[in-house]
């Protein structure tokens, strides 16, 4: 039996390289097949005998194993690691990324077996043998044989084979130069999904890039290969698993570009790492047969996708994602140097990115090149989703006034383009609810300049939030616009960009321990919440001076209709809206109140025009924190004689009201006071009502 399975064995190892030659030539030969090896078989009794040893099975399947059809070229050499960063602190350079582990399953079965999966329809049982046509403008192409390896990969579960037919069609593909009628014949729903399987299976490189480039070449060609390959293989498993092979995660990349998947088909958290590590290493072009793409587009899509293509929550995590792996690097790259649909969607992700870590603002407004951001601007292909605007907008929310101001100069100053006439033209031909925050941000940038007054642009800036207030009372996106805009005009922002403007009028006028967490939720830490209230002198005095010269700004300026506007919000009474307007009111007259003999002062108007609204917040039905905004501005307003004229006397129900005020903020306090000396007039002097800043 020893002797019979050793003469066994060595007739199957010369009868496979036999016909291992007879391949090898034929490939080699083209059109002109050699003669078909004479290889004599055992006799049955032998073959019955030997087929029941499952250790002389194993032998024969090493032996085919080592005898391949076609000799492999040699393995490319892997992907450069990427850098590592260069500084211990915390960065957001792109880190060194982890591999994604497998989202398949493996079942245990033998190398050569296709049955890991099934990607195979039933439906397409009859579309297994796909015919070439007789009118075929290739004549010397093998047509028999090019037959039989289509069919071996629609049909076949022996992988040896199966990657020997992929070599014989790329062969007939090259050598005819992809003519279309290769390309119809291989437009099969059982060739395609015969494909995946053996992409999904095989460990040969060679072998996996002619799939991958055939799989880009049918996709590109009809609309129906692409469904048919999006059926087989919905989640993209099989693409995720070849994105493993450091010779291969680029071509990948283009592959799933060319199959435009949507978000709910990348369901793994292997997507994010798997385009950042392509978006750094896919400079140079791929190409898969008559196709070229740049890796780095794919990646672009595949992380736009990642970012916008789940509900906000699923969004938002993904971005927190790209930022811990060190990706905003890498987007601030393309912002300077892609083409315009890459920069759109750089923008688009650096906004998400912020909203969902605003710590990384720090870092974008150090890194990101100032005239890079002036070029969004003065074109038209970001102006429908606003992204632009509101990445600049979040960008100035930093947590000291002398950084903004910085960064704001730096904007004005920095590149060749006129920045505030490029902010102009975009904010007379922006959509409405885009219009508030570029508003605000012109206004800003002219408020750098050292004249009392602001410019044309300033006043363009101005009209702008104006029209904005009258026309959010009748459009939703608009109103939510000019609350946002009203906030950045605060200037107050914590560490990650959460408005504090509210928080600090509330603490300056003694509203402490009402809620536990009402300041300290604004911080992250008690350290930082202890910093903030801390501020320095220099820091301090740059944001009063800042506000103040806003304030005077908006009231000359804007005057009556601006404060109309505000007037006619809050007693609109719409959430958050009302608020902001609350909010401004507040700031703007603690700002201009220690302003006195001062020509066309604007107190007397401003406090004729808000007066009603302010004693209407005094109310017991509004909420606490409104209550005491309202009594701080009408403390601010009373310091001056002739807006206590206006706001004296005080009827019972608003008398009431402060008096319970007066447990929770001190402005309540000297309001009742100044009433009281105001009831009593031989009791009072003009330092007793108006303070020492007396007229």
């Amino acid at each position: 039996m020893k002797s019979l399975d050793r003469a066994y064995n060595d007739q199957m190892d010369v009868g496979t390289s036999q016909f291992a030659l007879y391949y090898k030539d034929w490939i080699k030969l083209g059109a002109q097949s050699p003669a078909v090896p004479s290889v004599t078989l055992p006799s049955v009794a032998v073959s019955r005998s030997i087929q029941t040893d499952p250790k002389l099975q194993q032998r024969q399947s090493n032996s085919i194993q080592q005898h391949p059809f076609v000799e492999p070229a040699p393995e490319p050499p892997p992907a450069p690691p990427p850098p590592s960063t260069p500084s211990a602190r915390r960065s957001y350079s792109l880190r060194l990324l982890p591999c994604h582990s497998n989202s398949l399953r493996l079942l245990p079965c033998r190398s050569n077996s296709l049955r890991l999966l099934s990607c195979r329809s039933n439906s397409n049982k009859d579309l297994i043998h796909p015919q070439i046509p007789k009118s075929a403008s290739f004549n010397d192409v093998p047509v028999l044989n090019l037959e039989r390896a289509i069919s071996l990969i629609s049909n076949s579960d022996s992988l040896p084979e199966c990657e020997t037919a992929i070599r014989l069609i790329a062969k007939s593909w090259l050598d005819f130069s992809g003519e279309s009628v290769i390309k119809t014949i291989l437009s099969t729903s059982s060739f395609i999904e015969g494909l995946l399987e053996i992409s999904f299976t095989s460990k040969d490189d060679d072998v996996l890039e002619i799939a991958i480039s055939i799989l880009a070449e049918l996709v590109t060609r009809s609309e129906i290969n692409r469904q048919v390959m999006l059926n087989a293989d919905p989640q993209l498993e099989i693409l995720l698993r070849l994105s493993e092979r450091s010779s291969l995660f680029l071509k990948v990349a283009v592959l799933t570009y060319l199959l435009r998947p949507k978000a709910k088909q990348m369901l793994s958290s292997d997507w994010i790492p798997l385009a950042l590590q392509v978006l750094e290493f896919g400079d140079k072009k791929e190409t898969l047969f008559t196709l070229q793409c740049c890796p780095k587009s794919a990646a672009m899509y595949l992380l736009d996708q990642l970012i916008t293509g789940f509900d906000v929550d699923r969004n938002l995590e993904n971005a927190r994602q790209i930022v811990a792996l060190g990706g905003l690097s890498l987007l601030i790259k393309r912002l300077e140097l892609g083409n315009e649909r890459e920069k759109e969607i750089c923008v688009s992700l650096l906004d998400t990115c912020i909203q969902a870590d605003g710590s990384c603002r720090d870092y974008m407004v150090a890194n990101i090149q100032k005239a890079s951001l002036v070029q969004l601007f003065s074109g038209n292909q970001l102006k429908s989703d606003g992204s632009a605007i509101s990445l600049l907008s979040e960008l100035v929310c930093l947590n000291r006034t002398t950084r903004m101001i910085e960064f704001l100069n730096g904007l004005k100053n920095d590149g060749c383009l006129n920045t505030m006439h490029v902010l102009l033209v975009y904010l007379q031909q922006a959509p409405h609810e885009q219009r508030p925050l570029a508003a605000v941000l012109l206004l800003q940038l002219d408020l750098l300049g050292d004249s009392s007054h602001c410019s044309f642009y300033g006043e363009e800036g101005i009209d702008a939030i104006i029209v904005a207030l009258e026309r959010s009372l009748h459009n939703k996106k608009v109103r939510e616009q000019c609350s946002r805009a009203l906030l950045i005009l605060g200037g107050h922002f914590s560490s990650v960009g959460e408005p504090l403007t509210e928080s600090w009028l509330l603490r300056r006028a003694g509203m402490r321990d009402v809620r536990g967490d009402l300041f300290r939720s604004k911080w992250r830490t008690k350290d930082e919440f202890e910093r903030m209230t801390n501020h320095q002198e220099e820091e301090e005095k740059s944001r009063d001076s800042w506000l103040r010269k806003l304030a005077i700004t908006l009231l000359s300026s804007g005057y009556k209709r601006f404060v109309v506007a505000l007037s006619n919000c809050i007693a609109d009474g719409i959430p958050g809206l009302a608020r902001s307007c609350l909010i401004t009111v507040a700031w703007v007259s603690c700002s201009i109140s220690s302003l006195h003999n001062v020509k066309s002062s604007p107190h007397a108007l401003a406090c004729s025009i808000l007066r009603p609204r302010l004693l209407e917040s005094l109310s017991y039905d509004k909420a606490l924190e409104e209550r005491v905004l309202a009594s701080l501005s009408l403390h601010s307003f009373a310091r001056h004689r002739e807006c206590l004229q206006m706001l004296l006397p005080l009827s019972k129900e608003t008398l009431s009201s402060l008096e319970e005020l007066s447990s929770v903020t001190w402005t309540a306090d000297e309001l009742l006071f100044m009433c009281s000396l105001w009831l009593n007039p031989l009791n009072r002097t003009p330092r007793d009502l108006f303070g020492e800043n007396t007229e």
